[in-house]
Parts: C-alpha cells; structure tokens; sequence
C-alpha cells in the first residue's frame, strides 16, 4: 500500500510525503518513509519492519 501527501509548514514551504508499506512472506511488514527535502529530492524519513511478539 501506498499513501501520499502533502504537509504546509509556518514558512509556507510543501514538503511532499510518500508512505510505502510492504508484506513479506514472513509476516512482516515493511514501512518506508519519504519526504523531499529543500531541493525538492527525496529523502528517507524512517525505514521500519514490523514483526509479531
């Protein structure tokens, strides 16, 4: 699944954010976490894996 948006800081700047999470054959799931930088580029914010107890 992939979800996209965007968010307006007090300076008025966009920063653009695309979440991607990703089942493995284990059950896990992975999340990765962009967002662009001042450049525009992207960048990771967070790159996670989830796992049962």
């Amino acid at each position: 699944m992939i979800l996209e948006g965007q968010t307006t800081g007090a300076d008025g700047k966009v920063t653009k954010h695309r979440i991607t999470w990703t089942p493995h054959a284990d059950g896990s799931v992975r999340q990765f976490w962009e967002s662009t930088g001042a450049a525009g580029e992207w960048t990771v914010a967070f790159d996670g894996r989830y796992t049962r107890k």
